[in-house]
């Protein structure tokens, strides 16, 4: 599944990224309530589950189970893909719209639903695979439920983005952006992932 507005989030992201390492000191200087390891780290963990599985995936024999795995695949590329067409909103956003940080609440509320959908389907896509008690597949669901629970509170997401953008230092504004483009990008590369692997399986 395609989003065009992805390359319009890169290409505008390029210029922050370009930015904020000419001037690579000053935004390290503001503590962040969402931590960029925080943004990152359920991304990383699921595709290195995903990729572990990929051998039991392709070797499915029993049909049922086959139906559900591709059911799950087939929900998470979307609402993985969701997810980070918001993301794009939010780093368009605080490169361009000084008003942002009055409706940053609400952005952090709508991130958080769409990672429940994403959590849901992960844990349908486990479920079927009979791998819900690995302790690889629990850190992983654990550490995307961190996330969707910190940006469910509102205020850790509304402090950054009020903080960045009222402190008028382009330096800071583009390392908060920076920031969440990293995590996006780890996303991304989730999705990706399984993007490939769905029509392999049907």
């Amino acid at each position: 599944m395609n989003f065009p507005g992805r390359w319009f989030v890169r290409s505008s992201t390029f210029v922050l990224l370009t930015l904020a390492f000419a001037n690579g000191t000053a935004h390290a200087q503001m503590s962040m309530q969402i931590t960029e390891s925080l943004l990152m780290g359920p991304w990383e963990q699921h595709l290195t589950v995903l990729q572990s599985l990929e051998n039991t995936v392709m070797g499915l024999q029993d049909q049922k189970t086959k139906t559900a795995v591709i059911d799950a695949l087939f929900f998470l590329e979307p609402g993985i893909g969701e997810y980070e067409a918001q993301v794009g909103e939010v780093i368009n956003r605080l490169a361009g719209d000084p008003q942002f940080a009055y409706v940053a609440d609400e952005t952090s509320s709508a991130l958080s639903i769409a990672l429940d959908e994403v959590h849901a389907q992960f844990e349908n896509l486990y479920g079927a695979l009979g791998v819900s008690g690995r302790e690889d597949v629990q850190a992983a669901q654990q550490s995307l439920d961190e996330l969707r629970s910190v940006l469910r509170l509102r205020k850790p997401f509304e402090i950054d983005v009020v903080n960045a953008l009222g402190s008028g230092i382009p330096q800071i504004i583009i390392g908060l952006a920076t920031r969440w483009w990293h995590g996006e990008e780890k996303a991304a590369l989730t999705r990706e992932y399984i993007a490939a692997l769905r029509p392999r399986l049907e």
